[in-house]
């Protein structure tokens, strides 16, 4: 009778481990998604800039202006220098799609607010534009209030 009191209590500790995993993943499942062509570049570019990469070459692979490319790179090599402990930028959430046409698309970074960055505004919209088979940045807006932030297109 113990053994099957024991057998029965492991069986439920297993189905409840097993439904937690199931709830946790569930949860996690919905808060990520896969992205767009134009959101992962806009993720690519904030993930070099976060890992403060100094080749100019990978920022252009995501901006219109190759100038903004060097720029980026060399705020990173200053940043390197100086052993900065400030990440270049505050967190993220996940990218998305505000405004999309067959070529353009406008994509919103919320931006987690932190006590490195007390100016940073609250969300930026990249506008992006498809140009030979490649989406690049053309310019960045700063959103400044919480109502002023473009809701997702989708």
């Amino acid at each position: 009778m113990e053994s099957r009191v024991r057998t029965m209590g492991s069986r439920v500790i297993g189905v409840a481990v097993g439904l937690t995993l199931v709830a946790l993943l569930a949860a996690c499942g919905g808060q990520s998604r896969e992205l767009a062509a134009p959101e992962q570049s806009v993720q690519q570019l904030l993930e070099l800039r976060a890992e403060r990469s100094v080749d100019a070459s990978a920022y252009a692979e995501f901006l219109l202006e190759p100038a903004l490319a060097q720029e980026l790179a060399s705020a990173s090599q200053s940043e390197a220098q100086a052993d900065s402990a400030i990440a270049p930028t505050p967190d993220w959430e996940q990218p998305y799609i505000s405004a999309e046409e067959d070529s353009a698309a406008d994509v919103v970074v919320v931006w987690i607010a932190d006590d490195a960055h007390p100016d940073w505004p609250i969300a930026t919209v990249f506008d992006m534009s498809l140009i030979d088979g490649r989406w690049v940045a053309g310019d960045a807006n700063a959103v400044e209030g919480t109502g002023a932030i473009p809701p997702p297109l989708n």
